[in-house]
């Protein structure tokens, strides 16, 4: 007798319905796709897993049924038996697609285990071979390569690629991001100006009329430099912009709204305007010879020009600092010391360099210690069930929203004795104002610190820490410890 249909619970009766026939006739791609559907659209995935991860288990696995498995779990952040079903996947006998070669880049390295990554890269070579045209595979096949620390490894596949591929800006651009990383910002530019064909960039990039500055001589030369992607490559590039000057330039600057006071108070022999697409009629009047994204000034100056070998180059507001620490140590009676920390990424990437709250413990337990979160997002979850579970606290400050003021944001950071964080805008905020900062980096970090070593051409009050291969962020922390008990 088939189960009645839930009055309650009308979409779980119809995927009832719907699985009954479906078992009824199990090769039914029609029966299938109504199913799958339908609980896609009501994300009801708890019902479609319960299903068919029951069917699995009565038939032979199939390629089909695998990958969807894979897919259900990977929807719902479940990657150890999103990872397990891939495997299955590619151990069933037919013919693997493309989308399965880049479901398993997805999600086998989420699961962060050696044998699942070194699975990975043989799967995705062999899905190279099959499918030669496709950029997304090759993209997988590199940051699983690039996970396993073995960053020269994947430069032939990527120059390979591009002969396959050559009107393939997408495989320039990460050329360019490997090339910066292995040779440690000696090169690697050129491909990575391929960044403004791709469809982001481009959407934030304005019309400018002047022509685009390729390292002439700047003495007594007007330079419009134009602000693009975020507020951490922002901040990290405004550290060239004192060349610029030394050169003999007349530069302006065009940021947004949000960090212009920063910026204003930061660089005052600069002229500071906001960044919009369309250039104001007093902009286009100002005759500049040259204009400039910030992101192309690395190709002039570095590595000659390092701004870690500099003075610290942002300027909080210092009343404001000082207010806010007295007002950040009013919180423990205990406190002498004030630790920021930033520990969360919403990017895209930010599985690779996010760390569970609770790791930090260690670093922050002592007495003396007040600890505030520096997040952007301010991830309220973390803190709340960090605070339930521990004497020590870690407190949100509430009186501004820092995505939107990125100045008090930085007085936030300058107000810090110390700052703990991931790979993110804290990392370059803190860096900038010299606060002192431990960063912890992911195997695969971001081109922005190079490659191997503590030490950036950033930021001089950085240190990294660099994750290895298959290491635990515990085992980096208590690393970082004991560097900091030696030194």
């Amino acid at each position: 007798m088939k189960p009645a249909v839930s009055v309650q619970d009308p979409v779980a009766g119809q995927l009832q319905a719907l699985f009954d026939v479906l078992q009824q006739h199990p090769a039914s791609e029609a029966a299938l796709s109504a199913f799958l559907d339908l609980g896609v659209k009501h994300n009801r995935l708890d019902i479609l897993e319960q299903h068919l991860s029951a069917l699995a288990k009565r038939n032979k696995p199939s390629l089909r049924l695998c990958a969807i498995l894979a897919d259900i779990y990977e929807r719902q952040r479940n990657f150890e038996k999103a990872a397990a079903n891939i495997r299955g996947l590619f151990r069933c006998d037919g013919h693997k697609t493309e989308d399965m070669y880049n479901a398993a880049g997805r999600i086998l390295p989420r699961t962060e285990q050696i044998a699942d990554l070194q699975l990975c890269c043989q799967l995705l070579e062999n899905g190279i071979r099959e499918y030669p045209q496709s950029p997304g595979i090759v993209h997988n096949l590199i940051e699983s390569i690039q996970m396993l620390g073995r960053h020269e490894e994947v430069l032939p596949i990527y120059r390979d690629a591009i002969k396959r591929m050559p009107a393939d800006d997408t495989l320039y651009f990460g050329l360019g991001l490997v090339e910066m990383v292995t040779s440690n910002l000696s090169s690697g530019f050129e491909p990575y100006k391929h960044r403004f064909n791709l469809p982001r960039f481009k959407a934030e990039t304005p019309y400018i009329p002047w022509p685009q500055w390729k390292g002439e001589p700047l003495a007594g030369k007007k330079i419009y430099v134009w602000a693009e992607q975020g507020v951490g490559d922002i901040t990290m590039w405004g550290g060239l912009l004192p060349w610029l000057v030394e050169q003999g330039a007349n530069v302006t600057c065009a940021v947004s709204r949000r960090m212009m006071p920063l910026f204003v108070r930061s660089f005052p022999a600069i002229a500071i305007v906001e960044k919009s697409l369309a250039l104001t009629k007093t902009t286009h009047e100002a005759g500049y010879d040259y204009q400039c994204p910030m992101g192309n000034l690395m190709e002039y100056t570095l590595p000659h020009y390092k701004p870690s070998s500099r003075p610290a180059y942002l300027i909080a507001d210092k009343e404001a600092v000082a207010r806010k620490r007295a007002e950040y140590l009013a919180l423990k009676p205990t406190a002498k010391k004030i630790v920021g920390l930033s520990w969360h990424s919403v990017v895209e990437t930010g599985w690779r360099r996010n760390i569970p709250i609770e790791l930090f413990h260690p670093l922050i337990n002592d007495p003396e210690v007040v600890c505030i979160a520096l997040q952007y997002n301010q991830q309220l979850g973390d803190t709340g069930h960090f605070n339930q579970q521990n004497t020590q606290q870690i407190h949100t400050d509430f009186s501004f929203i820092p995505i939107d003021d990125i100045d008090l944001w930085a007085t936030q950071h300058a107000a810090m004795d110390e700052v703990l964080t991931i790979q993110n805008s804290s990392t370059h905020l803190a860096g900038a104002l010299g606060t002192p900062t431990s960063l912890f980096l992911s195997t695969y970090g971001a081109w922005h610190w190079g490659n191997g070593s503590t030490s950036n051409y950033w930021y001089n009050s950085v240190t990294v820490y660099r994750q290895q291969p298959g290491q635990k962020w515990k085992s980096l922390i208590r690393e970082s410890q004991l560097i900091q008990k030696d030194i």
